[in-house]
């Protein structure tokens, strides 16, 4: 990169928050998926207005930027193509006073959303999205991805939280968006954009109570099958669980191995249910009747956790499955695709298939309840021979998520891993309207390029080239 335009982003944020020696650019080369470019340089702005500047600088000297927050992200979101530069808003970490009339607070992307949790909570109340990752991962990246978590069966994801935000054009303009603003519903259209069509700077999240009453189980089957059907079951029998979480014998086992967590080995599968928010007798009965239902469908072992302590070390359990998954290979491709919950037992056996075919034994773990899972497949991209084989069964199986009348992603995002996949859901012409949004927004194609949507055609029977 040309010294002038270094210099002048030096002039934006100080010299210690450009960084261009190699080890420190390698920093910010990947993410958590298996993608890697080096960034020209990474800038580390601490305000809105630094942002909005810094954009302006690389926009003026036409280079590409994508903005980052903690990198664990699983679809190379935050890479750097075209040797871009990184705009890293981990410096950006106020949140605002709660609103507690509305309950409403503004953040900024920087924020981890475990600290939001811990910073609300002593007012009664939560952010129901709750990523795996939430120890880690920023409210920026959250929206991005339109991120969810276990909870988000009852609750929903991010977008369903997201009341305003504070967005910075990709010709370096801020402009303001609010759920109730007249017009077209851009706000809407920002979240999930990973960061395409601008970057944020500020959001404004809804809250809510937290729930009064829980009761935790961790519930024992001889078959993932027979733990699939008893999630469809659950629902059928017209309850909603705060979260249904579906793991197989082998996620267990890594985490048994490094959270001892209390998971039971002998299980070929397990299911953490938790039922919140009503008052204490009903929530009983909806565990009875739960109960009972997995029964049915061959359980031998239903466990309640008896305390608060108990809840909390099941939850490590489940959310410290990828790092547990991460520790048995150099590599774990994590895929995310959803179907319809009726449909989970088809795209499971489909997805076995596939992973048979492919010499694979894929990891699963499920929010079962929406039916969105998450096939995690270790590997190690020295080889790139595997890598590449792994790579094709996970397209694959996202495949197979769609002709169950399901999508590629239900949280983790698009990025680079799976834009090619966006043909399999999406006709031409769809794909063609994204990307014109894409340039009325970003003409000069700077703002995170080359990401969501497929670069170039390769299916049968159409023209090849970029979809434009």
């Amino acid at each position: 990169m040309e010294k002038k335009v270094i210099d002048e982003l030096i002039s934006v944020v100080g010299p210690d928050w450009v960084l261009t020696d190699t080890p420190d650019l390698l920093m910010y080369s990947y993410d958590s998926g298996l993608d890697h470019a080096t960034p020209s340089a990474v800038v580390l702005p601490k305000t809105a207005d630094q942002v909005a500047r810094v954009i302006g600088v690389l926009s003026r000297a036409n280079i590409s930027f994508v903005a980052r927050g903690a990198g664990t992200s699983l679809c190379g979101g935050p890479i750097p193509t075209k040797n871009g530069v990184v705009i890293a808003l981990s410096r950006m970490r106020k949140i605002g006073k709660v609103d507690e009339k509305l309950r409403e607070v503004f953040v900024e992307p920087g924020v981890v959303n475990l600290k939001l949790q811990q910073e609300v909570e002593p007012l009664g109340l939560i952010f129901p999205p709750d990523p795996g990752s939430q120890k880690a991962c920023t409210l920026g990246g959250n929206v991005a991805t339109n991120a969810g978590g276990p909870h988000c069966l009852k609750y929903g994801v991010t977008s369903n939280w997201v009341v305003g935000l504070d967005l910075v054009l990709p010709s370096g303009s801020p402009i303001r968006l609010h759920v109730n603003d007249p017009g077209y519903d851009v706000l809407g259209m920002i979240v999930g954009s990973e960061g395409t069509l601008g970057i944020v700077t500020n959001i404004r999240l809804k809250l809510m109570p937290k729930p009064k009453n829980i009761r935790t189980s961790l519930v024992s089957f001889r078959s993932i099958e027979d733990a699939i059907q008893a999630v469809s079951d659950i629902i059928a029998a017209k309850i909603i669980p705060a979260t249904l979480e579906a793991m197989d014998k082998t996620i267990v086992s890594a985490v048994e191995a490094f959270m001892r967590a209390g998971y039971p080995l002998e299980a070929e599968a397990v299911l953490l249910i938790e039922v919140d928010g009503k008052e204490v007798p009903a929530l009983d009965e909806e565990m009875v009747t739960i109960q009972s239902i997995c029964e049915k469908n061959n359980s031998f072992d239903f466990r309640f956790a008896k305390t608060e302590a108990e809840r909390e070390k099941l939850w490590e359990g489940r959310r410290g499955s990828y790092p547990s998954m991460a520790r048995l290979s150099p590599n774990v491709l994590v895929e995310d695709g959803t179907v319809p919950r009726t449909k989970l037992p088809e795209a499971l056996k489909r997805i076995k298939v596939i992973a048979q075919e492919y010499g694979l034994k894929p990891a699963l773990l499920f929010h079962a309840g929406d039916g969105n899972f998450h096939p995690q497949i270790a590997c190690d991209e020295r080889d790139s021979a595997q890598t590449q084989r792994v790579r094709e069964a996970g397209h694959k199986m996202l495949k197979a998520c769609v002709d169950a009348g399901g999508t590629i992603s239900g949280e983790h995002g698009i990025g680079m891993d799976k834009r090619e996949v966006m043909k399999y859901q999406f006709n031409r012409e769809t794909l063609s309207l994204f990307r014109r949004i894409k340039n009325a927004f970003d003409p000069g194609n700077l703002c995170n390029p080359d990401k969501k949507i497929p670069l170039v055609s390769k299916l049968t029977g159409q023209a090849q080239g970029p979809v434009a």
